[in-house]
C-alpha cells in the first residue's frame, strides 16, 4: 500500500513518503479494515480450511496455487496468502509416481431454476 501511495504522489502531513508503518498507523487511526479482513469477507479461506474443503494436504493446496488451479491473494506484505473458494468447480486429485496424472478440473454448469 505504501508503494502504491508513493507512486501516486501522496505524502503524509509532513510531506514525507509513506512507509508500511505509516500506512498501518493511518489504517488503525481511521479504523479501516485490514487486507486480511477484506479478503475473508470476500470468501477467501486459509490453506488449512482449503485442504479440509478439498480433502487434500496443505502442501497440495500451495502446489495447486503455484500451478494456477487455485486463486490465491497475498497479504501480510506478500508473506502469507488466502485462497478463493471454488463454487461450481470440482478438482479431482491426480497421482504422482512414474505414471503421474495431473489433477482433473471439472466445471459444474449452474442451472437457472426458478421457484414456482
Amino acid at each position: 500500500a505504501a508503494e502504491q501511495l508513493n507512486k501516486l504522489g501522496h505524502r503524509n502531513w509532513k510531506g514525507e513518503e509513506f512507509t508500511g508503518k505509516r500506512v498501518s498507523f493511518v489504517r488503525r487511526t481511521y479504523q479501516l479494515k485490514s487486507r486480511y479482513a477484506r479478503l475473508r469477507e470476500r470468501g477467501f479461506i486459509n490453506a488449512t480450511e482449503m485442504s479440509l474443503h478439498l480433502g487434500i494436504a496443505q502442501t497440495t493446496v500451495y502446489e495447486w496455487a503455484r500451478d494456477g488451479l487455485l486463486q490465491r491473494e497475498a497479504w501480510a506484505g506478500g508473506k502469507k496468502c488466502l485462497f478463493a473458494t471454488l463454487p461450481g468447480i470440482i478438482i479431482k486429485k491426480g497421482c504422482g509416481g512414474r505414471g503421474a496424472k495431473p489433477p482433473e478440473v471439472t466445471i459444474v454448469p449452474s442451472s437457472e431454476q426458478e421457484i414456482v
